[in-house]
């Protein structure tokens, strides 16, 4: 379109203006600087890689923008050599409740010859803290996170000229940075019941619990939901099955300073479709 404002011009990609404010909005949380989002678009561009496409995450570890792949980009990247040949199915040591190994085969031609790279992920090394709202694919699909673990250091093993430094969200998980599948950002925070104090009666319900009540019952702010304090962005992930740039989308539409509940907002997604 002739009026479209590109606000990023790389040399394999471009990202007009819209497209940039959906992405920085789907961040808001992780307080990037223009800088950090530079340099991500650029990290983009030298890939091939559009930022709404989820291919490469957006993520601040210890304060600083670190690049996370999805399994699909380390595929691509695989595939793109000529000699990748597929991978089986993953095969698991079970545990009690959750898995407690996984192991994947990816399979590469080395020089005319069918080459085996086998990589295998533990459960207590991968899995992050199951009480987070940001783990809950990880309690949801035991087996489909830890066997992408799995394959994702098995490729690596089978193509480090291609994936040498690159991680999956997956893999990361463990640092309390959690990205879903769908997502193109990373998922912060829970709500937490609150503490009851010592001179609490039993039976009298604390006033930060009261407080916090009263919160979800009136709703958020657009502001608020995009700040994630007490888990919002993962709630309505579970409430609708969008992805973050989607919810993003939805809610800075919202009308400034007016509260919605997190059921709305899921209606207002439903609708929409």
């Amino acid at each position: 379109m002739a009026d479209e404002i590109i606000a990023f011009q790389g040399k394999q990609i471009k990202v007009t203006k819209d497209e940039y404010d959906t992405f920085v909005k789907s961040i808001a949380t992780q307080e990037a600087t223009e800088t950090e989002i530079k340099l991500y678009l650029y990290d983009c561009d030298r890939r091939g890689v559009s930022p709404l496409d989820k291919l490469i995450h957006f993520t601040k570890r210890k304060g600083r923008y670190t690049p996370v792949t999805s399994i699909d980009y380390m595929r691509i990247r695989a595939e793109s050599s000529g000699v990748y040949a597929g991978s089986d199915d993953a095969v698991f040591e079970e545990g009690t409740k959750y898995p407690k190994a996984a192991k994947v085969t990816v399979w590469k031609m080395v020089k005319d010859r069918l080459g085996r790279f086998e990589a295998t992920a533990r459960w207590d090394e991968y899995a992050p803290d199951l009480t987070t709202a940001s783990a809950f694919m990880w309690k949801k699909m035991p087996h489909t996170m830890l066997a992408k673990c799995a394959e994702a250091l098995a490729l690596r093993k089978a193509f480090p000229g291609q994936l040498a430094g690159l991680y999956s969200k997956e893999e990361m998980a463990q640092d309390g940075r959690y990205i879903e599948e769908s997502d193109a950002v990373a998922i912060d925070g829970i709500a937490k019941p609150a503490e009851k104090p010592q001179e609490q009666q039993e039976g009298e319900e604390a006033p930060e619990a009261i407080a916090e009540t009263q919160e979800l019952a009136d709703g958020y702010t657009g502001a608020q939901i995009l700040a994630n304090k007490n888990g919002q962005m993962a709630a309505l992930i579970e409430l609708t099955g969008k992805a973050v740039v989607d919810i993003c989308h939805v809610v800075g539409s919202l009308e400034k300073g007016k509260k919605f509940t997190l059921q709305q907002i899921a209606e207002m997604m439903k609708e929409g479709d």
